[in-house]
């Protein structure tokens, strides 16, 4: 079966000391959710082309469109989570992507950065590809 799989981090430093908004998580899910379409249709546009969607991508689009919604407590959790992903053999910005947000509202940046890594989206893919880098991940609830 073809999923999408979205890591959504658990803690994210906010400028009150409270958790991230219900309408900021709602965005940052949204942008990791369609970061691999807009992708595909920016590179149609660019080179003039078709748009070019692999069969596990069509299939999602055309029948499940099922999303998975798991949390990775903090930002060294979601670095091993991309690590484990490039160790699979998945590429970052044609298999995942990595959402990080600028920071301009309420959300702080991590340590040394100019950025809050909040989020990875993953394309739509077969469940049993994905298991290895995210079988262990709870559900965001």
């Amino acid at each position: 079966m073809v999923k999408q799989y979205i890591v959504v981090r658990n803690q994210v430093a906010t400028r009150d000391g409270m958790q991230m908004s219900a309408p900021k998580l709602a965005v940052m899910v949204s942008h990791a959710s369609m970061c691999f379409l807009s992708r595909r249709v920016g590179e149609a546009i660019r080179e003039g082309g078709q748009l070019q969607l692999s069969d596990e991508e069509k299939e999602w689009l055309e029948n499940s469109f099922v999303k998975i919604l798991l949390k990775a407590k903090n930002l060294h959790a979601m670095e091993k989570i991309v690590g484990s992903a490039e160790e699979n053999g998945l590429q970052e910005n044609v298999d995942f992507f990595c959402i990080r947000d600028d920071c301009t509202t309420e959300l702080l940046p991590d340590e040394g950065k100019k950025t809050a890594f909040v989020a990875i989206g993953f394309r739509p893919m077969a469940v049993e590809q994905l298991k290895p880098v995210v079988g262990k991940l709870q559900l965001l609830r």
